[in-house]
């Protein structure tokens, strides 16, 4: 099997080995009944997912824990941050995440709170739920040996879920035109290998957010102080939540 291939493999697996053991998977099932008749008759099978893909390439060029295992892309933990710290910094953002398009893409990319089936949305239900529009909390953050995977609460309390870490949510402040400097900015830091470059486009980060005015400036100068706790302590629990989505 070639590497390329190896990294196209399920990011279905992680989410069902990190629900089958979370405490959630037995006691949330706030999803409709409507619903829960809408899930997915089909055995879970690989899917081509660009989650895991994107992680990979953030700790090969950050020398963060990867590993490959038969069956599955594996991305290190968190290493030395709590899925409990992770899990407090992402609910802390609010309601600001909105389902991306990848849900449903293709089987896979959304699953039920209570995990009861351990099957993931048809392909069908997840489009219908994105284009409800609605805005989510990440509520919860889990890292497994074979993945990572994300809790999610609507703002009308009425939908929970759970979805891939970076590709299932955006950052509604993402859209923003003014932030869309400083975004480009950061996600060069995340990704280059050069201590040089990443100090450039820190920099340049700074600079613009400098400029800014209202909550664009808050919010840009929050991300900037994850940035620097990405770049003091490289792993994806300091990725900035702003970029979520844009990775």
């Amino acid at each position: 099997m070639t590497i390329k291939n190896i990294i196209k493999l399920s990011a279905s697996a992680a989410i069902l080995t990190t629900l089958i053991s979370s405490p959630l998977a037995s006691t949330v099932n706030a999803e409709t009944t409507s619903s829960k008749e809408t899930i997915s008759k089909n055995n879970i099978s690989p899917v081509v997912n660009h989650d895991n893909n994107k992680l990979r390439q953030i700790a090969v060029n950050n020398n963060l824990d990867l590993a490959i295992v038969p069956t599955t892309n594996v991305i290190g933990k968190s290493s030395n941050i709590s899925d409990q710290a992770w899990s407090n910094k992402l609910a802390k953002a609010g309601y600001i995440f909105k389902l991306s398009k990848d849900i449903y893409a293709s089987s896979g990319g959304l699953f039920p709170s209570n995990f009861a089936k351990r099957q993931p949305y048809s392909v069908k239900y997840a489009k219908k739920i994105y284009d409800k529009k609605m805005l989510f909390k990440i509520d919860q953050f889990k890292s497994v040996k074979n993945g990572t995977s994300i809790h999610i609460v609507s703002k009308n309390k009425k939908y929970q879920f759970w979805t891939n870490f970076l590709t299932g949510t955006c950052n509604i402040y993402g859209r923003r035109k003014a932030l869309k400097p400083i975004i480009k900015a950061e996600i060069k830091v995340i990704r280059t290998t050069d201590k040089k470059t990443a100090s450039r486009s820190l920099a340049k980060a700074t600079k613009v957010t400098a400029k800014l005015h209202g909550s664009n400036k808050k919010i840009a100068s929050d991300s900037i102080i994850q940035l620097k706790q990405w770049l003091n302590n490289k792993n994806f629990a300091n990725i900035p939540v702003l970029l979520i989505g844009s990775l």
